[in-house]
């Protein structure tokens, strides 16, 4: 049984290495395939989607990347990314009621999480500020305080919202199309 493990995580490995070799030669298509094989083979590694979503995004194919976070939810993978993803991209076909649902979906899915890593919050605080959704950070800062009454971050969101540069934020979250 052992062996077999070993097996498997070198093939996973060796799938992974070929993906970027592959990606180095610019041979994108078949970096996806072989991204595709390694997904199927190992559907509960977070690593092959991300590759997957990042070479999609960097070459612009959304509709590839809306099915692969379709399979991301499906399988229970990176939920907040995924959810937030698919936000954007409902959100570039100007879909924007859904958009923040999908937004909504992400922050619910990485609430604990968000708790447990004050720089997430933080990025996630000033991605909803940039898309105007004040509730929605009031919510989440209400949402916080009720099941953590003691939180650090408390002060943080609250501070967010009163004084932050949101220019500085609009590269690193909305830029798909660059």
């Amino acid at each position: 049984m052992l062996t077999s493990c070993v097996e498997d995580k070198d093939e996973y490995h060796q799938l992974l290495n070929s993906a970027l070799t592959l990606y180095e030669n610019a041979e994108y298509e078949k970096c996806i395939q072989v991204l595709d094989k390694s997904i199927n083979t190992y559907p509960d590694s977070v690593l092959p989607y991300n590759e997957k979503v990042t070479l999609l995004i960097e070459l612009k194919n959304y509709d590839e990347l809306d099915k692969t976070l379709d399979l991301m939810l499906e399988n229970n993978i990176s939920r907040q990314t995924a959810y937030f993803l698919k936000g954007v991209l409902l959100e570039k076909k100007e879909k924007t009621d859904l958009a923040y649902e999908h937004y909504f979906l992400s922050y619910q899915a990485a609430r604990e999480y968000i708790v447990s890593d004050e720089q997430k919050a933080i990025d996630y605080i000033l991605y909803l500020k940039l898309i105007h959704k004040e509730d929605s950070v009031k919510y989440m800062i209400e949402s916080v305080l009720h099941q953590y009454p003691n939180s650090q971050l408390i002060e943080t969101f609250t501070q967010l919202l009163e004084d932050t540069d949101i220019e500085l934020y609009k590269e690193k979250w909305i830029n798909f199309d660059s």
